[in-house]
């Protein structure tokens, strides 16, 4: 039995800053927005369901459909089911 020598990823400078970007405006909108803006300014109910809505439709898409479905092939889904899932996934920018 051979040990095989895993390669070394280089540092994607890019890729880092843009994901620590994303979640630096991320904490200041929730921030701004939500914790310290006068309650007349603050998001209604209907968007925090919407918010929630879309959160776990995308969380579906990636698990269900992304991860099980497509890469695994645990289940051969229907051409509606596969375009449904493809659409879901794509909402989480993954």
């Amino acid at each position: 039995m051979s040990i095989e020598k895993t390669e070394k990823r280089k540092f994607q400078l890019l890729n880092f800053v843009v994901l620590i970007g994303l979640h630096i405006v991320a904490i200041w909108a929730l921030t701004t927005r939500v914790i310290l803006a006068p309650a007349s300014e603050r998001p209604s109910a209907g968007v925090w369901i919407l918010a929630a809505g879309m959160f776990f439709i995308t969380v579906f898409g990636i698990t269900c459909y992304y991860h099980r479905g497509a890469t695994h092939g645990g289940y051969k889904p229907s051409l509606g089911v596969k375009i449904a899932g493809l659409i879901a996934g794509g909402l989480a920018f993954q």
